[in-house]
């Protein structure tokens, strides 16, 4: 007996190790397999939402950024057309509450001079707004860290640390994160210069990253680069590196290994004993070029580093301890199966000798039929335990999985794929997967994908298919072919994953960057145009005023006259651009306020045409209205409705040809009543048509004698359909243009209309150098107020000979014929623009050595950097100098001798 069992256990040993080895290596290949797998879609996941937190982080503080060099840019404009200080730094406060009102994100938004003082502070509360501090409040500065390397810094944004707000050497509390952002305020002739500072909540930051976080399974940090928590695990840790006492707890304490891993490398993604980390840098230096702001530099006190991180207990699937159960099982099961049929085998043996004695034919057959049996039955227990295992990995499997006969019929899918396309499986069953086919992959798709499989290769790649209910889905998909043991092909199976609301989070963070940059664009434009419009009247305006204000110029009264009616006309225009301007503004931010009432639109147009006949007999324009049987009634704002048939009616009568019509016409049906200004003018191009409406595009209009703000119809649309109206327009070249706008119809009584008053101011003369010895100039202009203007400036210095041509081919062709010692040249010139014409000069050997100075309305400084990139000898901005005109001449003439 003793015998029996030693045999029993040596048999046992001998076929349990080496079987059970294979079977756990194979169950836990698998398990780790689906382990890995998991694990992969997790880093994945949660490194394009890290990627999606960094670049919304990136594009938030990049606005911020770009808000002190604008700030900047607002305060030296303000203090270069100001010689009022008092007014200018009111102005600046005002700008600087609204700015602070409107972005809601700026604790402080500070003007410091150089020597450290306070000139403006605005204070931004959420339950009080923005307040600006009283002069006695003002604080000095100096000594703050961050006044000392922002003032040194030129043409540099300045990026402090991120810390805590401190009040009187006391954190203040409840908890205020900070960001410092400085930008220097460019010098001017005789102004101040000093430093914007711009307190940024960082809270704003932080809890857009925890918004984005909100659904994730990783915890969002932020930390510095010393690995001080900004966002942390909890807030008892956070900002804790601001406090003196007290155990420091931070990123490089709680996980030592893992910081020394992030500060070697920018971004990655690794895992250790604690869980995984998948980290990024943000750095404002470089995102700050990345967003088209190479020309500006950085410098900041510190980077910051992006971590998600996952403990490492949700990195196991929840079916982790299940398949370790069942693992364990198996081998519990094939070891009793195992002693069972080792007893047996034994119990046999001792049969066998038994049955020897009578036959040994009978023995050996029974001995191998036993052989026979055993490997038949170890056979299939491996194929049922492979079999069971595979079938409840794909069950359980998170993505889908598809097999299908070699004609593509489905013989089987898991439950994720029922679950996916909202088909029941035994509605997949026998079916074909082309019930899927969305009609978004053309049939060569398709084809492809057969022609790849049916050669036994496997395909990859994503598809877009459609649910049960007609949505749809993407999927990344594998394929490939089972085969038998003769090599042909006898199934297919397809393993796929839902990539959806992954597609979608890449299309709207693109959308989002999209858009950031065309705002920026838009702004940038905006401001380059409406600065244009400004400084060209103004240049009349402060011209001629300096003429009249100085001592040593005799003037007849005629000349004087004519002097004020030029300033005057300017004058207007400049207010009419003005209050357009504002309209406009207005209008977009919807602070506009109508007083809607029902009135009589023939009786209102009546009005309007008594206003504007004078204009339209200065321009022999006849204006026919062909007046209604009836009152047309509609319910509008009477003034603004006043407004949009001045505007309509003006241009009409402005850009029409000699001795031409404009007929205004009533129409009313269905309830509609319609307004129609037709004019004999030249039309429109169809190619010029979608810029009609769009503010400062005036379709080429600039260039004539024809005066405009190129606002009218931009706000003229807008009132429209602010008061439920709509405006169309028909125009054919050489026929004319016809404007309709239409109002619901309706019974009303009338109203009268507001009368409008305006105001103007002047400006004292610079100083003037006055040239010596005998020059010639030459003066391209096209604008005929300001040739008059250069030429009075010039008139009295009867050392300097004046030339003038009206447009850039007659000056080029001057410039060769006269070759005067210095050129004066505009830069908007109707026949070509100021930057070709130079061009044109310079590569002329004849007039190669003039020098020439740029003389425009475009004081942006993109448009001063790019004439001195040009070459130009100098830059004056309309309105100009004088002083500073006679200066130019002085330097240019004198290092030229």
């Amino acid at each position: 007996m003793k015998n029996y069992h030693h045999n029993r256990m040596k048999g046992f040993v001998f076929i349990f190790v080496p079987v059970v080895l294979c079977f756990i290596v194979a169950g836990y290949s698998v398990i780790f397999q689906q382990k890995n797998a998991f694990v992969t879609k997790i880093e994945l996941t949660e490194s394009n939402i890290n990627q999606m937190a960094e670049e919304l982080f990136e594009a938030m503080l990049v606005t911020h950024l770009s808000d002190s060099v604008i700030l900047s840019d607002i305060v030296t404009a303000g203090f270069a057309d100001s010689q009022n200080y008092e007014k200018a730094y009111n102005n600046l406060s005002g700008i600087f509450s609204t700015f602070a009102s409107n972005s809601r994100i700026y604790d402080h938004i500070r003007l410091i001079d150089k020597s450290g003082k306070e000139q403006i502070r605005v204070n931004w509360d959420i339950t009080r707004g923005a307040e600006v501090a009283p002069d006695s409040s003002l604080q000095i500065k100096a000594d703050r860290p961050y006044f000392k390397k922002g003032i040194v810094l030129d043409d540099t944004v300045y990026v402090s640390r991120f810390d805590l707000n401190i009040e009187n050497n006391i954190i203040e509390q409840p908890f205020k994160p900070i960001i410092r952002i400085t930008y220097p305020v460019k010098s001017h002739e005789n102004k101040p210069d000093g430093l914007i500072v711009l307190n940024l909540l960082g809270s704003e930051l932080i809890d857009l990253l925890s918004r984005i976080h909100v659904n994730s399974t990783a915890h969002l940090y932020l930390v510095n680069d010393k690995g001080d928590w900004l966002k942390g695990p909890s807030p008892d840790v956070e900002w804790q590196f601001m406090f003196e006492k007290g155990v420091k707890n931070s990123m490089s304490t709680a996980y030592p290994d893992e910081w020394q891993k992030m500060t070697d490398r920018q971004n990655g993604t690794f895992i250790s004993d604690a869980g995984l980390f998948i980290f990024s840098t943000v750095n404002p230096e470089s995102f700050f070029k990345k967003y088209g702001l190479c020309e500006r530099r950085v410098s900041m006190e510190e980077t910051w580093k992006m971590i998600s991180f996952i403990d490492s207990k949700h990195l196991k699937p929840k079916w982790w301890n299940r398949a370790l159960f069942l693992l364990f099982s198996g081998v519990l099961i094939i070891g009793f199966l195992i002693w069972y049929l080792t007893g047996v085998h034994l119990k046999r043996k001792q049969d066998e000798k038994k049955l020897r004695l009578y036959k040994e034919d009978l023995e050996r057959l029974v001995k191998e039929r036993t052989i026979m049996l055993e490997r038949e039955i170890e056979e299939k227990e491996k194929i049922y335990q492979q079999s069971r295992k595979l079938s409840m990995a794909v069950e359980a499997s998170p993505v889908s999985v598809v097999i299908t006969d070699s004609e593509g019929n489905i013989e089987y899918v898991n439950p994720k794929f029922s679950e996916l396309t909202q088909y029941e499986i035994n509605e997949l069953i026998s079916n074909n997967p082309r019930i899927l086919k969305s009609g978004k992959h053309n049939e060569n798709f398709y084809k492809n994908m057969w022609r790849t499989i049916k050669s036994g290769r496997e395909w990859y790649g994503e598809i877009c298919n459609i649910k049960k209910d007609g949505s749809l889905f993407w999927e990344k998909a594998s394929i490939g072919s089972i085969k038998n043991e003769t090599g042909e092909i006898t199934h297919f199976v397809g393993v796929k994953e839902d990539i959806t609301s992954l597609k979608k989070m890449i299309k709207n963070l693109k959308k989002s960057r999209a858009e950031a940059r065309r705002a920026n664009r838009a702004k940038s434009l905006f401001l380059s145009s409406m600065s244009h419009e400004l400084r060209t009247p103004l240049n009349s305006i402060l011209g001629f005023a300096q003429l009249l204000m100085e001592d040593d110029r005799v003037l007849t009264a005629e000349t004087k006259r004519m002097y004020a009616e030029k300033i005057v006309l300017s004058g207007r225009h400049l207010l009419r651009l003005i209050n357009d301007i504002l309209d406009l503004a207005k209008i977009e931010s919807g602070k506009i306020d109508l007083s809607m009432e029902v009135i009589d639109a023939c009786n209102v147009v009546e009005h309007a045409l008594e206003l504007l006949q004078p204009l339209a007999d200065k321009n022999n324009i006849v204006l026919d209205i062909i007046a209604p049987q009836s009152p047309v009634h509609i319910k509008v704002d009477r003034t603004r409705y006043q407004q949009i048939i001045l505007n309509l009616v003006s241009n009409a009568i402005k850009y029409n040809l000699p001795d031409g019509m404009v007929k205004i016409s009533f129409s009313v049906q269905s309830g509609s009543a319609s307004i129609s200004v037709a004019d004999t003018g030249p039309g429109i191009p169809d190619s010029r048509q979608g810029s009609l409406f769009r503010p400062f595009d005036r379709l080429g209009a600039e260039n004539s004698n024809i005066e405009g703000t190129g606002i009218g119809l931009a706000i003229t649309k807008l009132l429209v359909e602010k008061m439920d109206g709509q405006i169309t327009f028909k125009s054919t070249a050489g026929k004319g243009s016809v404007f309709t706008v239409g109002f619901a119809h309706v019974e009303v009584e009338e109203n009268g209309l507001p009368m409008i008053s305006d105001t103007s101011s002047y400006e004292k003369n610079n100083e003037k150098r006055v040239p010596q010895g005998d020059h010639s100039l030459l003066y391209i202009e096209d604008n005929e107020f300001n040739r008059y203007l250069f030429e009075a400036v010039i008139a009295p210095y009867k050392n300097l000979k004046l030339d003038m041509a009206v447009n850039a081919g007659q000056g080029i062709e001057m410039a060769r014929k006269l070759k005067p010692d210095l050129i004066f040249m505009d830069i908007g010139l109707p026949d070509m623009s100021g930057y070709k014409a130079f061009e044109c000069l310079s590569q002329d050997p004849e007039t190669l050595g003039i020098p020439v100075v740029a003389l425009s309305a475009n004081a942006m400084p993109m448009d001063i950097k790019k004439a001195t990139k040009a070459g130009f000898k100098g830059y004056l901005t309309k309105p100009f100098s004088i002083g500073d005109l006679l200066s130019s001449i002085v330097n240019i003439l004198e290092t030229k001798s």
